[in-house]
């Protein structure tokens, strides 16, 4: 987790590092199946709104994904924040010295 929380530093934890990570091939995925289906009038009906359907499932599975492995890293409670940066809720009350 200390690897993807590297990443994360600048956004905060190994979550952000997993978002850094995925983003440019998960976008560069969206970018090509939208040019390879883009628009073409000179296609029948259905194909034109089989290819819109394709470019919306393309986008949604990535942000799908996403999400699922987000979800899959958080879910066995794994801390999300690299060792020794600062937690994410604020620290407790400070507590009274110890009376001897």
């Amino acid at each position: 987790m200390s690897g993807l929380a590297a990443y994360g530093t600048v956004i905060g934890g190994a979550v952000a590092g997993m978002l850094v990570l995925s983003a440019p091939p998960a976008l560069t995925s969206v970018a090509i199946t939208n040019q390879a289906l883009r628009r073409d009038d000179d296609l029948p009906g259905p194909e034109q709104t089989a290819r819109t359907a394709r470019r919306i499932g393309s986008a949604a599975g990535t942000i799908a994904g996403s999400a699922a492995s987000i979800a899959a890293v958080s879910a066995p409670g794994v801390p999300a924040s690299a060792p020794g940066s600062p937690p994410d809720s604020p620290p407790s009350a400070p507590q009274p010295p110890a009376v001897e």
